[in-house]
């Protein structure tokens, strides 16, 4: 049901943030989001008010700046008076062991870490410097229609999530379906047991996960990653259960004069970072039909496409935990 305040938002209150939708929708465009960018323009408008509005300050320009400045002010206090500050802490915290309840009391802290004291000056002197909020506080801080964008906009964030840090994208964009086709193991399988045994690994296995096949399209990729972890499969009553997977099985189903990027690579130093890169363009797996079948805690990546498509067919083969 939609109420009276979420129709003055979408009918009547847009244009508050007209500037700002017009700059997020600007800054779009200068980017390649390709068959993504209908759901980042969505994404970025809908958490605009959420990025822009406090709604506790009246004022958030100045009250927001004050705020900064009093945290700045109590931890140089911490500081510099390192002694007198637990002295305080000590005198107005209760003893959860006599008193009977357990707010924190001084003996839970042992002392003031000065290291992160400092990070946390260094992190309000920083924000001192900037310029932070809006003049007045918006139309929807007294009411639902706020808390119904913030809601939405988190919707939107779960569906086409951007991971917080790096300014970098997600790690895998790719379309894929799930297959179960007997024949498909039929064909695969012998291939799997036969690179098994002259890699010399000879792994044990006695089953195979669900087909992946899979659509690499402009811009499309699979950044790096393994197949396995240390944890067994947790499901009861499934073939499945406390095996893991031990064997990687990737076949093209494009040739690669079909495409451009979308490489497939491998790192056979694992990702660690005491050794050297030593990264390998799999060419062999390039003409149509070939397979490649390797160890599944070896590190891998799909770059992505530069022009057409790229498909392809994945198979993981499970057994019980290396002894």
């Amino acid at each position: 049901m939609v109420n009276e305040d979420e129709m003055k938002f979408l009918a009547n209150q847009f244009n508050e943030i007209d500037d700002e939708i017009e700059l997020a929708l600007e800054f779009i465009e200068q980017h390649n989001f390709g068959d993504e960018k209908k759901y980042v323009e969505t994404y970025a408008v809908a958490v605009l008010p959420f990025m822009i509005f406090n709604g506790k300050l009246i004022e958030p320009k100045i009250e927001t700046k004050k705020s900064y400045e009093e945290a700045l002010q109590f931890l140089r206090y911490i500081k510099y008076n390192k002694g007198m500050a637990n002295h305080h802490i000590h005198s107005i915290t209760a003893d959860k062991y006599t008193e009977g309840h357990p707010p924190i009391g001084f003996d839970d802290f042992k002392g003031f870490d000065m290291d992160k004291v400092d990070k946390e000056i260094q992190t309000y002197e920083f924000l001192n410097q900037i310029d932070v909020g809006r003049e007045k506080r918006n139309w929807w801080g007294s009411s639902g229609a706020f808390m119904r964008c913030m809601c939405f906009a988190y919707s939107v964030y779960l569906a086409w999530s951007v991971p917080v840090g790096e300014p970098e994208q997600r790690k895998r964009k790719s379309d894929l379906v799930w297959l179960n086709d007997t024949w498909i193991y039929k064909e695969i399988h012998p291939f799997v047991h036969e690179a098994n045994r002259n890699a010399g690994w000879n792994f044990e296995w006695d089953r195979s996960e669900s087909c992946q096949f899979t659509k690499y399209k402009h811009n499309q990729y699979y950044d790096w990653h393994c197949d396995s972890w240390d944890k067994v499969y947790d499901q009861p009553k499934t073939p499945s259960h406390g095996k893991i997977r031990k064997l990687s099985m990737t076949c093209q189903l494009t040739d690669g004069s079909e495409y451009s990027g979308g490489e497939l690579e491998f790192d056979f130093r694992n990702l660690d970072p005491d050794k050297k890169p030593n990264i390998h363009k799999c060419k062999e797996i390039l003409p149509k039909g070939s397979l490649v079948v390797f160890p599944g805690f070896v590190w891998h990546r799909v770059c992505p496409v530069k022009k057409g498509s790229r498909y392809s067919l994945v198979i993981w083969s499970l057994g019980w935990p290396f002894k």
